[in-house]
């Protein structure tokens, strides 16, 4: 059906009983509910004159694009990376690695309290949405675990051996989504030259067990903004760098080579060599003035 109206370009009407649908889901929302029978009985009027609810699947991939299950992250994404993008110089090389849909792990390097919100914006910058796993004390704050929560991150509770992590980790990666892990295991690295420290062997596990690749990206330029036990310096337009290289693959053998321990240590040795090469690449180009 075509509306007209002199002056006015046609329009496309509604289909028939959602305006209905929509006036009455307004009144049953301001009085909490009470009006459910009536609205069924709406609903089931409007469906009789033509309107239909969409079929499931193409509800959940609007969910999927539109953020619905997690408005969490929407809003931390909305209010967060405005400002990142605006104050900071920022260089991404290597974002087309990430793959537009589908899984993968993405490890990184940990030298400031900026690297989280860093490697959130790089992955944002890919167009996808990234599960961290991060240390539990963070959830200790009521606010924060909220939020984190409702933005689906993950805790980790270091030096305890809890796998409940890397299981969460491993059915968000069954979903097809971005996993982020700071395989050095600690808030930052300790080397005199930042530098990556020996890694911990949990993304690679992951991997194997998954079949799902790692990304390494490499960070530089946040130590310089605010690193534990030293000053904050939040100067407008500092670079802030960061590089994904190639992905590390998973063994062919299949999940089963998770319990070879030499296998796994030496995959987590080749990655983290892979992710000090990302390092001392972005070190080496960084500009002299901002150092």
């Amino acid at each position: 059906m075509v509306d007209e109206l002199p002056g006015r370009a046609p329009r496309e009407s509604a289909e028939p009983g959602c305006c209905a649908l929509r006036c009455w889901g307004h009144a049953e929302a301001a009085f909490g509910g009470g009006l459910a029978p009536n609205r069924l009985a709406l609903r089931e009027r409007a469906v009789a004159i033509g309107q239909e609810r969409p079929p499931p699947e193409r509800r959940l991939q609007s969910r999927k694009r539109g953020g619905d299950l997690e408005p969490w992250f929407a809003v931390a994404k909305a209010i967060v990376v405005p400002p990142l993008k605006l104050w900071f110089n920022w260089r991404l090389e290597g974002v087309e690695r990430v793959p537009r849909e589908g899984p993968i792990i993405i490890v990184g390097n940990h030298l400031s309290y900026l690297d989280p919100l860093a490697h959130a914006y790089f992955v944002v910058q890919a167009g996808r949405r990234p599960r961290f796993l991060a240390k539990a004390e963070l959830f200790e704050n009521p606010f924060l675990r909220v939020v984190l929560r409702g933005a689906g991150q993950i805790p980790v509770r270091r030096g305890t051996g809890d796998q409940a992590p890397l299981e969460e980790a491993a059915r968000a990666l069954d979903r097809g989504e971005v996993v982020v892990i700071y395989p050095e295991g600690t808030s930052m690295t300790e080397n005199p030259d930042l530098s990556p420290m020996r890694g911990k062997t949990g993304a690679v596990r992951l991997s194997i067990r998954t079949g799902v690749p790692i990304l390494p990206v490499a960070t530089w330029g946040g130590q310089y903004v605010w690193r534990k036990g030293g000053p904050k310096r939040f100067t407008f337009g500092r670079p802030i760098w960061l590089k994904a290289g190639e992905p590390l693959e998973p063994p062919a053998m299949g999940p089963a080579s998770a319990q070879d321990q030499e296998l796994v240590r030496r995959l987590t040795d080749e990655l983290m060599d892979r992710l000090t090469v990302l390092v001392d690449d972005l070190r080496s180009r960084y500009p002299k003035r901002w150092a």
